[in-house]
């Protein structure tokens, strides 16, 4: 899986896919720190690399070890962009931090506190 996280926090799509073609290979399986590909995909802001993963299948809700989902990743990086292309991409807008607050209550960004209450409540 190390090499799977590698490619994916680079950005090498290629790498990344010759990677996920090894047998046994699951995109939702935990990697480092109960983080799946996608998590660190959005951790490192990199859409082209979230695409490739949820075509593949990839969970856009799974949580981590520590109870965060990609949308709150996202949150937590002041990514908006990546925010609302989970949120197309079925994430729950209603999901929770690890500390059980409202993603909407987890910024300062009007933006995107706009963009739970209004566009996906």
């Amino acid at each position: 899986m190390a090499d799977v996280v590698r490619a994916v926090r680079s950005g090498d799509l290629e790498l990344m896919k010759k990677a996920m073609s090894k047998p046994g290979f699951c995109v939702n399986a935990p990697a480092s720190g109960g983080r799946t590909p996608l998590h660190h995909a959005v951790d490192c802001g990199k859409i082209d690399v979230c695409q490739a993963l949820v075509q593949r299948g990839a969970d856009v809700d799974l949580e981590d070890q520590g109870e965060c989902t990609p949308v709150y990743i996202a949150l937590l990086k002041n990514n908006k962009r990546m925010v609302e292309w989970l949120l197309e991409q079925g994430a729950d807008p209603k999901g929770k931090s690890p500390d059980g607050d409202k993603y909407a209550d987890c910024t300062e960004d009007e933006g995107m506190k706009e963009l739970f209450k209004k566009k996906w409540n």
